[in-house]
């Protein structure tokens, strides 16, 4: 799978001023640091992720438990169902890890599981945001 980048120009003269920002790179770090010896459940779009994702959530204290749900085709009660499956299976956090997700999921699936839930793209966004405040 194709890893995103995201090139962030700080001035007009191009990539030598620039930063390239990998959210494959920040994201998992970043969860872990959040999520500490908290059991992850990770919310993927396609089933074929849960192996094929696994690896970048290495730097996690637990390896994290999947579970897929797409953003484009299922409805925001499918995925709330799939993050709910994650809490009957132990998780203590749950991670919406595609792009494709919004507020709007975020929000249903914490209050249906009473976790805190993170959006990755929101996660990302923010951290971009450090980069460019100024």
């Amino acid at each position: 799978m194709k890893q995103n980048k995201i090139l962030l120009p700080f001035d007009e003269s191009g990539p030598k001023r620039g930063f390239l920002l990998e959210p494959d790179r920040i994201i998992p770090p970043a969860v872990a640091g959040l999520a500490r010896d908290r059991q992850l459940g990770i919310i993927v779009p396609v089933a074929s992720q849960i192996t094929s994702e696994s690896d970048k959530w290495k730097a996690l204290e637990r390896p994290p438990i999947f579970a897929a749900a797409s953003p484009y085709t299922d409805t925001v009660d499918v995925v709330t169902a799939s993050g709910v499956s994650l809490v009957r299976r132990g998780a203590e956090a749950l991670l919406l890890d595609c792009i494709g997700f919004v507020e709007a999921h975020r929000r249903q699936l914490a209050h249906a599981s009473g976790l805190p839930v993170i959006l990755s793209n929101a996660l990302m966004a923010k951290i971009v945001g450090e980069m460019v405040a100024g």
